[in-house]
């Protein structure tokens, strides 16, 4: 897909984003894992993760939105944290420093990642399996347009 859209249009490779709801998230986790190399930066409200993460390659910006009280991509059980801790460390994250919050709430950023690939977390409670229209667009845009 990517190799058909730069055949036909102009397309600046270095500002390659994908996000994803659910299901969506899913996929964009299994993306960033075998084409991270190829993303720039990627954002999901409640996903998961499936399979082996050990072979992931590239770096990229990384922005979670999760909630608490999601039943049905469970964040603890479905792999979202994992996934959260995998990418912490492939930035370089400062893993045992709190994240520093910061604007839209409640999103939070991790300390000392590499320079230009930041990791925020941006974790609600009482929205449960809700796609976070009030937050995630505005979220992602703000990371993206950083970069």
């Amino acid at each position: 897909m990517r190799a058909a859209v730069l055949a036909r249009h102009c397309i600046d490779t270095s500002r390659v984003f994908a996000t994803g709801y659910s299901s969506g998230s899913w996929l964009v986790n299994t993306l960033e894992c075998v084409r991270g190399d190829q993303l720039r930066a990627t954002g999901t409200v409640s996903g998961g993760v499936v399979g082996n993460r050990g072979s992931c390659k590239g770096k990229y910006a990384r922005i979670f939105v999760h909630d608490a009280d999601d039943m049905t991509n469970k964040f603890v059980e479905n792999g979202n944290l994992a996934e959260r801790g995998r990418v912490i460390a492939q930035n370089h994250c400062a893993a045992d420093t709190p994240a520093v919050p910061e604007a839209p709430a409640p999103c939070a950023r991790y300390q000392g990642c590499d320079a230009g690939y930041p990791v925020l977390m941006c974790q609600t409670q009482g929205k449960q399996h809700d796609r976070q229209d009030n937050l995630a667009p505005g979220a992602f845009w703000s990371l993206f347009s950083s970069l």
